[in-house]
C-alpha cells in the first residue's frame, strides 16, 4: 500500500543512458588513492517533483578522489565526490543532488575492541526542480564500537549524529536526532 499523499505517474517511461568512466588508481602497501572521473548522460530521468515523471535529458558528471590507508591498529578511508547534475533542457540542478559530498571515517582495533567514527559533510542543494527551494548543507559525526565475544558473537555499540545536528534530506522530511543502538550478532563460523 502506498503513501496516501504520494501519487505515481503511469506515463513515467523507464530511464535509459550512458555511462563514461574513467579512473586511475595507485597502491602502495596498505595505501590507495582512486581519482575517478564520471559523465552519465540519462534520456528520461525519472523524477519525483513536482510530480513522478521524465526529465527528457538529464547529465551527472563530476569527480570523486578516495584514499584508504592503514598503518599498525589503525585505518581509514576518505572521499570527495565533487558534483555538476542538471537537467540538459534548462540547466538547472537536479533536485537534492549536493554539488560536494565527504565522507570520512577511522577505526581503531585493539584486542577484541574496534572502535572508531564516520563523518559526512554534504553541501546545499535544491530540493525542486525550479532551484527555488534550498536544502542547507549539513554535517554529522558518528561514533561506533564493537567487541567480539568470541568467533561466532559480537557486541555492537553506536552513536549516531553525536551533535544532534537538525537536518533535513527533502525539505519537511527532518532526520533522526541523536540516537543509540547496542546491537549483539551472531554469525556462525565453519
Amino acid at each position: 500500500m502506498g503513501s496516501p499523499t504520494f501519487k505515481g505517474n503511469p506515463t513515467t517511461q523507464p530511464e535509459r543512458g550512458k555511462n563514461r568512466e574513467v579512473g586511475l588508481t595507485y597502491s602502495s602497501g596498505l595505501h590507495e588513492v582512486k581519482v575517478t572521473r564520471f559523465d552519465n548522460r540519462v534520456k528520461g530521468f525519472i523524477t519525483l517533483q513536482p510530480a513522478v515523471g521524465n526529465v527528457p535529458r538529464a547529465r551527472i558528471e563530476g569527480w570523486s578522489l578516495a584514499y584508504t590507508g592503514a598503518a599498525g591498529a589503525w585505518s581509514w578511508y576518505t572521499n570527495l565526490e565533487l558534483l555538476d547534475a542538471r537537467n540538459e533542457l534548462n540547466l538547472r540542478k537536479l533536485q537534492r543532488r549536493a554539488d560536494e559530498v565527504l565522507t570520512a571515517s577511522v577505526d581503531h582495533k585493539v584486542g577484541a575492541w574496534k572502535w572508531g567514527a564516520s563523518l559526512q559533510l554534504v553541501s546545499e542543494r535544491f530540493d525542486n526542480a525550479a532551484n527555488t527551494q534550498r536544502l542547507p548543507g549539513y554535517g554529522t559525526l558518528d561514533l561506533h564500537a564493537r567487541y567480539t565475544v568470541n568467533k561466532d558473537w559480537s557486541v555492537a555499540l553506536r552513536l549516531n549524529n553525536v551533535g544532534d545536528k537538525f537536518y533535513e534530506t527533502a525539505y519537511s522530511y527532518n532526520q533522526p536526532g541523536r540516537a543509540a543502538y547496542v546491537t549483539l550478532n551472531w554469525a556462525p563460523q565453519q
